[in-house]
């Protein structure tokens, strides 16, 4: 192989072999190869983006994946979603993946038990809670649930609020079924603000 003698020969592979744009993109009729090593993945969302945005929907199908099990990495909390239009992704058509938050149905989304869609992009060995999006005490990883068909999301974000005392604080989004904390951010879209993947057919809340 030609990366054997190398340093760093066992790490080293293409960190992510699609980007996904923040506005959304298809993906179609790919076939992924050797994505396989702790920091390589076969898609990330938000390509160009500025920390902490908040990317629109990736739909993909006719994919193939060869000794490729790490799928998904993502770069921050609610970095956009996937929509598996013929269930190649995630393993039924219409199904969906999101970085997991409690404000998703639990009774329409399950855990990644396969840890296919739950990584850091570029393995994230050196990615702090605050980098990612995530609270001082948490756990510095980016689980993924895989959402059935019935599931819809939406992208949003909001900024111009008043009063600028505001500025910098979390955001809390809140429904029947949990909450989530999203971080304020700087960069364009939505600049001074806040965004999120919120989840359809629920009244979403949020509060400082």
């Amino acid at each position: 192989k030609l990366t054997e003698n190398w340093e760093n020969g066992a790490e080293f592979c293409t960190k992510t072999g699609v980007w996904s744009g923040w506005w959304g993109n298809d993906v179609e009729n790919v076939e992924f190869y050797n994505f396989d090593r702790p920091t390589c993945a076969t898609m990330t969302t938000c390509a160009r983006c500025k920390p902490k945005w908040g990317a629109g929907k990736t739909q993909t199908s006719g994919l193939s994946f060869n000794n490729s099990p790490n799928k998904i990495s993502w770069k921050w909390t609610m970095a956009g979603h996937y929509h598996d239009l013929d269930g190649t992704l995630c393993g039924s058509a219409d199904c969906k993946v999101v970085q997991k938050r409690d404000i998703y149905d639990p009774s329409h989304c399950s855990d990644d038990t396969d840890d296919e869609f739950s990584h850091i992009w570029a393995g994230g060995d050196s990615s702090t809670w605050l980098d990612v999006g995530l609270l001082e005490n948490d756990t510095v990883k980016l689980d993924g649930l895989v959402c059935d068909d019935t599931m819809k999301f939406h992208t949003v974000g909001f900024d111009h609020y008043a009063p600028t005392s505001l500025q910098f604080n979390d955001v809390v989004w809140h429904n029947e079924f949990g909450s989530s904390k999203q971080p304020w951010r700087k960069k364009p879209p939505f600049k001074d603000g806040w965004t999120a993947v919120l989840p359809e057919g629920t009244t979403n809340y949020f509060f400082w």
